[in-house]
């Protein structure tokens, strides 16, 4: 099982397909500032989740819930005229993400 941060994004949704096309369990968690629903198709063993990596709380359940074995970090959100955003995207998200793994 492979959870991909970010996962509606061009290249992350690429990934994802091709994790899914292997028969891989895919769960896919993006706030859809910068993706699209559109970049993956429906499939069985896809979970999509519309939120924000940076909701520590939706992190810890994804991996009591989903239990992946595997995280793909695709977040890389750059706001020119907003580094708060940018740093919460980039650094407190990831910083969830492996706190929640090690739990």
């Amino acid at each position: 099982k492979i959870l991909i941060n970010e996962g509606l994004r061009q290249i992350s949704s690429h990934i994802a397909k091709l994790m899914l096309d292997r028969g891989d369990g895919v769960c896919v968690i993006h706030n859809l500032a910068t993706g699209r629903n559109g970049h993956i198709q429906y499939a069985p063993n896809l979970r999509v989740e519309i939120a924000s990596i940076a909701d520590n709380i939706l992190i810890l359940s994804l991996f009591v819930d989903f239990k992946p074995d595997c995280v793909i970090h695709a977040a890389a959100f750059k706001d020119q005229n907003d580094c708060c955003i940018d740093t919460k995207t980039n650094c407190v998200s990831k910083s969830n993400v492996v706190k929640a793994s090690v739990a």
